[in-house]
Formats: structure tokens, C-alpha cells, sequence
């Protein structure tokens, strides 16, 4: 029996379909880009990230570690961030969500609505959000930004180690 669709909003390096083909294993993953209405884009330094989630990333990046940074997105009127409407299995989605640590405090899983795929009205989607009470470094521009604000290689090589422990 298949799995159930659901729409995630990628920002930032999810924005990206090469990251999200990474995270997810899903070659033939597609998607279309789209506007979330009502968050801001900001960047957290690795003194913003909590713990847990640090001493995970601390792994990956090493000595490469202070100088880490990532997007995340809140709440804020009249604000907007462009990214990607993605279909993702169930599973793809439980990939997502753990590669972002969600369990951990990092993030916060959120639906919420952006224009639906055929254009007409709006659909829901889940997306993950800045943990309340969590500082951010900066907020920056939510339609012109870099979809990596590391090292490429190394982020989409930690995707596809990560996706492998969680299968």
C-alpha cells in the first residue's frame, strides 16, 4: 500500500533540491518553488544552537564547528521566504524532521498553508520552526539568500550519512 503524501516547505539549504534528494534517498523527488507568507528567514550561529543538537553537528563539522551557521524561520507579519513545495512520503517526511533534530529541540515541526501545487488556493504543509525562546545571530533576506551557508559537500555527505543511521 503507498504511503500517504505530504507537502513540506525546504528553505534555505532545503530549498535545494540536490539537499533534499540527500536527506531523503529519492532521486526522482520533485518540487516547485513557492512563497511561505508570515515568517522571516534568520540565521543562527552555532552559540544559538542548543546542546544536544550541537554536540550532534559537532561530529560532522569538527573543527569547522565555529564557524557553522543555519537557517531557521519564525513567525513575523508581513514578512515572507521563498522556498520549495515538495510531495514527500511519510517516511521522506520522518527523514526531514530527523535530519533537523526536531526530537532533540532544535526545531519545531509546523503546518502551515502556501499556495497549493495547481496554483489555486492554498494547501497545508509541514516545515520546521525556530524552538520558541532559541536567539538568533541575524535575519536576513527570505527571497535572495545562498541555499548553503556551509560547506555543500560536507552538508548534502552528512545528509546521506544521517539518512542511513535513521533506515
Amino acid at each position: 500500500m503507498p504511503e500517504n503524501i505530504v507537502y513540506y516547505f525546504g528553505y534555505g539549504q532545503y530549498h535545494s533540491l540536490e539537499m533534499m534528494q540527500a536527506v531523503t534517498g529519492n532521486e526522482n523527488l520533485t518540487g516547485r518553488e513557492t512563497i511561505l507568507e508570515g515568517y522571516e528567514l534568520c540565521i543562527q550561529t552555532i552559540d544559538d544552537i542548543p546542546d544536544i543538537p550541537k554536540k550532534i553537528l559537532e561530529k560532522t563539522w569538527g573543527d569547522k564547528l565555529p564557524s557553522f551557521r543555519a537557517y531557521a524561520i519564525r513567525p513575523k507579519e508581513d514578512s515572507q521566504v521563498k522556498g520549495t513545495l515538495y510531495p514527500l512520503t511519510e517516511t521522506e517526511t520522518d527523514l526531514v524532521l530527523n535530519y533537523e533534530m526536531v526530537e532533540l529541540g532544535w526545531h519545531h515541526e509546523q503546518e502551515v498553508l502556501v499556495p497549493s501545487p495547481s496554483g489555486l488556493g492554498k494547501t497545508n504543509a509541514i516545515t520546521e520552526t525556530l524552538e520558541e525562546g532559541q536567539t538568533i545571530s541575524s535575519v536576513t533576506d527570505g527571497f535572495d539568500y545562498e541555499d548553503y551557508l556551509n560547506d555543500k559537500e560536507i552538508t548534502l555527505n552528512g545528509a546521506e550519512k544521517e539518512r542511513d543511521k535513521y533506515l
